[in-house]
């Protein structure tokens, strides 16, 4: 009876992360898309105003520290997100292996936490932060773009030829998708198995 229970317990847990990863994947860009380009009008404004007066050499170094910025930042998401993410996958295919069903609900639990507080709290946070990077990022190409004469800076252009792909959207969506493909599959461990 009682492994009946841990069961529906893993059930449970990996229905929430099933719905959550649909939230997180469909959801939240229907959201932020909107805040985005209410977002992007707003520092694009900021942008013109603050480097208005610059000269060429500043805004070139504004332009370096902030693409460095933008990369130590992915570093991190991507050592944090190898360990966590991984480490959700090993516990799961760790516990279908032994097959211990009372042991199971808490192994599903923190499986999906671990990939929810990575999810969460280092992916989601950095896409916010790298937002607010690329809007200065693209002032700045913006503005020397008027300067050199020259289509200058690669984000304004990588933008401008991904805006309407349907493939960016799959790619923007990938970790969530991941986190329903993990929810799934405990899923089927707590039916199965």
């Amino acid at each position: 009876m009682s492994s009946c229970i841990a069961d529906v317990y893993t059930f449970t847990i990996s229905l929430i992360g099933v719905i959550l990863g649909v939230v997180y994947s469909i959801v939240i860009p229907m959201v932020d898309k909107e805040k985005l380009e209410i977002e992007d009008k707003l520092k694009e404004k900021i942008g013109k105003l603050e480097f208005k007066n610059c000269s060429k050499s500043v805004l070139l170094k504004d332009y370096e520290v902030t693409n460095k910025e933008i990369e130590r930042r992915e570093n991190i998401t991507l050592v944090i997100g190898t360990i966590m993410v991984t480490a959700s996958f090993l516990i799961l295919s760790d516990s279908v292996s032994k097959a211990v069903i009372g042991t199971r609900f808490m192994s599903a639990f923190a499986s999906i936490i671990l990939y929810l507080l990575w999810l969460s709290v280092i992916h989601y946070t950095t896409k916010k932060l790298d937002r607010m990077s690329y809007a200065r990022i693209h002032a700045i190409e913006e503005r020397l773009d008027k300067e050199v004469n020259y289509g200058f800076g690669i984000h304004s252009f990588l933008y401008q030829e991904t805006k309407k792909k349907y493939w960016i959207e799959v790619r923007r969506a990938f970790w969530g998708l991941t986190l329903i493909l993990l929810s799934f599959c405990w899923l089927l461990a707590s039916l199965l198995l």
